[in-house]
């Protein structure tokens, strides 16, 4: 190597001389104060795959990204090493090859024979930097996953309620139905229908438990039957009217489990917290929109919730009427479903009057 000796601070030094030359895993440049490559030692050639005629004379500032350019960040590196003494940096460098190199980066200010220059010493961290990227995307598939398992037993415990309150009705009308064998035979029939309701509620929970629930196309009124036979003991026991209209947005590729899910959730809740002053009434119906979604609107007259209540009802365990039964998780879990398919939920509410809930759910491409 010819070092340049009137330009270069290098040789003035028996030991900076032999650092310099030496270092294979540190690279170095010298520069004067504008940030021209007075001189480049072999670890630095090395690792970022430059020849030393390439950089002598050049401005460093072609290591650096165009981004970076734009961010002066050059610059902004020599002013502060020439005013504080030091600074550090963490960025990309050019490599010969034209791809960029994650590096951590030091230049210090020092002065010889009455001239000042920087040294830059760089430190190679780009196998660092993809492996910290890396344990940063497993970090979150690994939240996401316990975050999934956590929906998955809500939503199991939640939804299996609704078939299991309905055997538990039908149970009861054997118990005063044994004197009535006619009546008796027509509930025995719903029991086993309610049965096996309950048994491909469970192999849905099983399918999605082991992460094979696939997206496909499903059609919102099938699903609404599915669902208000599920229901049916609280809709009978509330007399509530359930209208729907699904003619704009028939159907949607989405989770049929989840699907039910939020219908299932919505509707209850709207026959729950009913009005007592009036008839319970619901009604069900889809749109599309421009921007690619599919909009579930469910509407009904019931009680009605307080403007400073509207957040609220998203959060895990919280009830709004403590003097009605239930968990406080299903609007939760609705929230998170949405979520989780790229949705969205709008909520509209009169207290004492009614609610309107749009679910916003995304079109899938390719079907």
């Amino acid at each position: 190597m010819k070092p340049l000796p009137l330009l270069s601070p290098v040789e003035t030094s028996i030991l900076f001389r032999k650092l310099f030359h030496n270092a294979e895993k540190t690279s170095m440049l010298v520069l004067d104060l504008k940030g021209n490559i007075l001189d480049v030692n072999n670890g630095f050639l090395k690792t970022f795959g430059y020849s030393r005629n390439f950089l002598i004379g050049r401005n460093f500032s072609l290591l650096f990204t165009e981004e970076d350019k734009l961010k002066q960040l050059p610059e902004n590196e020599l002013d502060e090493a020439i005013n504080t003494g030091s600074a550090n940096d963490e960025n990309y460098i050019i490599n010969g090859d034209g791809l960029p190199r994650w590096v951590h980066g030091e230049s210090i200010l020092i002065e010889e024979s009455g001239t000042q220059y920087i040294i830059k010493i760089v430190h190679d961290t780009h196998t660092q930097k993809l492996l910290e990227r890396e344990l940063e995307v497993k970090n979150k598939e690994q939240e996401k996953t316990i975050r999934d398992r956590n929906l998955f037993i809500h939503t199991s415990s939640h939804d299996l309620k609704a078939p299991l309150a309905n055997i538990t009705g039908l149970v009861n009308s054997i118990k005063e139905s044994h004197d009535r064998p006619k009546d008796l035979e027509l509930i025995i029939k719903m029991l086993d229908h309610s049965v096996e309701r309950l048994k491909s509620k469970l192999d849905e929970l099983a399918v999605f438990a082991k992460g094979q629930e696939e997206i496909t196309e499903v059609e919102f009124k099938k699903e609404l039957n599915e669902v208000l036979l599920d229901l049916k003991e609280e809709i009978k026991g509330s007399e509530a009217e359930i209208i729907s209209d699904f003619s704009k947005a028939p159907s949607i590729n989405f989770s049929r489990k989840n699907l039910k899910s939020i219908l299932q959730n919505l509707i209850s809740n709207s026959v729950k917290f009913r009005s007592p002053y009036r008839k319970p009434k619901v009604v069900v119906n889809t749109e599309k929109t421009e921007d690619g979604y599919v909009v579930l609107r469910v509407w009904d007259n019931g009680l009605g919730i307080k403007e400073e209540d509207l957040d609220k009802i998203f959060n895990m365990y919280y009830r709004l009427n403590p003097g009605i039964p239930g968990t406080g998780v299903g609007m939760a879990i609705v929230k998170r479903m949405v979520g989780n398919a790229g949705g969205k939920i709008e909520l509209e509410s009169t207290f004492g009057e009614g609610s309107t809930f749009r679910i916003f759910l995304p079109v899938h491409r390719g079907f």
